[in-house]
């Protein structure tokens, strides 16, 4: 039987060859029709610009892992002493990591950390300072001189580097001679955010 013998569409799925299930079929090198072998869990078909390929499936990094929490309870800070911020409250946490006052990274990768103090009547001529600590150590700080005895906010920011398992904390520190509260609530600008970006 030649080509020319058979109509357009006369072959139905019944009259050609067994498939095994799962495989597709695929234009091969020479131009002829090929079985592509079945993918794995969760990989999706893609292309390098010549064959077909089963690849990883595509996951958008930015919204994976991140946090906003806010300091929600009272808590003061005493004067020359660094002071861990009990954030307790969430706004968000997309993949669950922020938990104890503290974010875990799950996923290694790039992340952008925003850190806001808020201390209210610190007295003249005094100093501040919020801290980011990466397993208890400091990898980025802002200092903050008070000119006058009044409400002062501190902002750090940082894009840095986080392997799995890495914990992300926020410090204040302030010399005002006396112990201080920190601002609290959802409009205050005492909080967190951490979002992964690659």
């Amino acid at each position: 039987v030649t080509g020319g013998q058979i109509a357009d569409d006369a072959v139905t799925l019944a009259k050609m060859a067994g498939l095994v299930r799962g495989k597709i079929i695929v234009g091969d090198a020479s131009g002829d029709p090929s079985a592509l072998t079945v993918g794995g869990a969760s990989t999706v078909l893609t292309s390098d610009g010549t064959d077909a390929a089963w690849g990883a499936s595509y996951t958008n990094p930015n919204t994976l892992s991140g946090c906003s929490v806010y300091l929600g309870s009272a808590q003061t800070t005493a004067t020359g002493s660094y002071t861990k911020v009990a954030l307790d409250t969430e706004v968000y946490d997309i993949a669950n990591e922020f938990a104890s006052n503290k974010f875990t990274v799950t996923t290694a990768g790039k992340y952008l950390i925003i850190w806001s103090v808020s201390i209210a009547d610190l007295t003249d001529a005094c100093a501040m300072q919020c801290i980011i600590r990466n397993n208890g150590s400091t990898i980025a700080f802002t200092r903050n001189n008070n000119g006058r005895l009044d409400h002062l906010t501190t902002v750090c920011t940082i894009i840095t580097d986080l392997s799995a398992s890495d914990y992300i904390e926020g410090f204040v520190f302030q010399n005002g001679g006396a112990t201080e509260s920190i601002t609290t609530g959802a409009d205050s600008d005492t909080f967190m955010q951490i979002m992964r970006m690659t």
